[in-house]
């Protein structure tokens, strides 16, 4: 039997809800929720409508538009779909959200921030106008066409540039960008300050010893090339052949490009007291360590004594007379005073094969020190340069004299010990087996 009352009160709740109207206890007589087919429209032109349909990815049942029923609300498993004219053009799950149209952020409502288009990604300063494009490639790589900069203050830089040998595109501190990483075909280059100073490649490295461009380098193959850019002058030093014999160099060495210097000392005990105005050659043992000390004697006065050493240079001195000098070892006789001084000088000639032996020596060098304390060791400056007289050449034995220059500056009134002579020359010859 029907109640007719029940149902005559459900439908005017019910029209009463559709109308806008609500009831507060409407639950108690729908508590199964309400159940219609076809769908619930809107009066207004531009409304809403519910639709009865399966909702799906690209079929909205939740419409703002009644007159456009394709762009609305969709539906998947645990997916929310924003349906545009049929394509399902957004998702939202708990897990992702999936834009297939482009997005527009608009902070404040007119200045554009970021746009995500087909494949692309732009970033805009909404003040500026500036934009920079992240693009993603067919392949799946990924360009940007801006510089990307760290945050901190001296974080890297990863510049949109050509890499050159001067100019990195790699930079570890943002503020300056012309010191970092740059490029060459399969070479890498350290770019500082902009300048290409040291190269990475297959075949070795390299780098630039200074501003002029003179280059260090070193190959694979074992082989070191040093190059003077402002002559264009190299140097190369190739692999020892057999592990003991041989290290081959092309180029020369000289003074210009690889000047050294050698040193030789000369021990009293290895000097000759001259004939005419000898010094006298002694030995003295400073007796509380039991320290021996060869000498020769020089005394004060108006006759300057004299010894004599000869040395054969090495074979790869200079043989010149415009790079040779002395410094002079001496002490004095136990009993000189401090601020005294004595002066020593110095001469030498060469003596070649077929040289007559009583040929003049050179013009003699002096210098002067000045006594620091009695029986202390002493060691002179360094002489001006020694001119040897007569031409010099390979295997030529070399004179030299040393005098006590007493009518200079010298003023000791005691003897003068010199315990020995230390020479310096230039070594710039190769040397050849004999």
């Amino acid at each position: 039997m029907i109640n007719l009352k029940r149902w005559f009160v459900e439908i005017v709740i019910l029209s009463l809800v559709f109308a806008g109207v609500g009831y507060a206890a409407h639950e108690q007589y729908f508590p199964n929720g309400i159940k219609f087919s076809g769908a619930i429209i809107a009066d207004d032109a531009a409304g809403p409508t519910i639709v009865d349909e399966t909702a799906t990815s690209t079929n909205p049942t939740l419409i703002p538009n009644k007159a456009e029923t394709d762009t609305g609300i969709g539906w998947a498993s645990d997916t929310l779909h924003i349906v545009l004219g049929g394509a399902d053009e957004y998702s939202f799950s708990i897990s992702e959200a999936i834009f297939k149209a482009i997005l527009t952020v608009k902070p404040d409502g007119t200045n554009e921030v970021l746009q995500v288009n087909d494949g692309s990604v732009d970033f805009t300063d909404g003040n500026a106008g500036t934009t920079g494009t992240l693009t993603v490639a067919s392949d799946g790589d990924i360009d940007y066409n801006k510089n990307i900069y760290a945050n901190d203050a001296a974080g890297p830089a990863f510049l949109n540039e050509a890499a050159t040998t001067t100019n990195p595109t790699l930079c570890p501190d943002k503020a300056e960008e012309d010191t970092g990483i740059g490029w060459a075909s399969d070479t890498i280059h350290i770019v500082l300050g902009g300048v290409d100073e040291y190269r990475f490649s297959a075949s070795g490295f390299a780098l630039g010893l200074d501003d002029a461009g003179n280059t260090l380098t070193v190959h694979s193959a074992g082989t070191i090339v040093m190059n003077d850019d402002s002559d264009d002058t190299t140097v190369t030093f190739g692999p020892v052949t057999d592990g003991t014999t041989v290290l081959p160099i092309t180029g020369s060495i000289t003074a210009s490009n690889l000047a050294q210097y050698g040193t030789i000392y000369i021990d009293a005990g290895a000097m000759v007291p001259c004939t005419t105005n000898p010094a006298e050659a002694g030995t003295n043992e400073y007796g509380t360590n039991d320290i021996d000390m060869d000498y020769m004697a020089f005394d004060p006065g108006a006759t300057e004594e004299r010894i004599q050493f000869k040395l054969v240079m090495p074979e790869n001195w200079d043989r010149s007379d415009a790079t040779m000098k002395a410094k002079f070892y001496w002490s004095d006789d136990t009993t000189g005073s401090a601020a005294e001084t004595v002066e020593w000088g110095i001469k030498a000639g060469a003596y070649a094969n077929d040289v007559a032996i009583d040929t003049a020596l050179g013009t003699a060098v002096t210098i002067s020190d000045t006594v620091i304390a009695s029986s202390d060791m002493h060691i002179t400056s360094a002489t001006a340069v020694i001119v040897v007289a007569q031409a010099q050449a390979l295997g030529d034995m070399i004179v030299f004299e040393v005098f006590r220059n007493t009518d200079g500056t010298d003023d000791m009134d005691d003897d003068a010990w010199l315990l020995g002579v230390l020479l310096q020359y230039k070594k710039d010859n190769t040397v050849s087996a004999w």
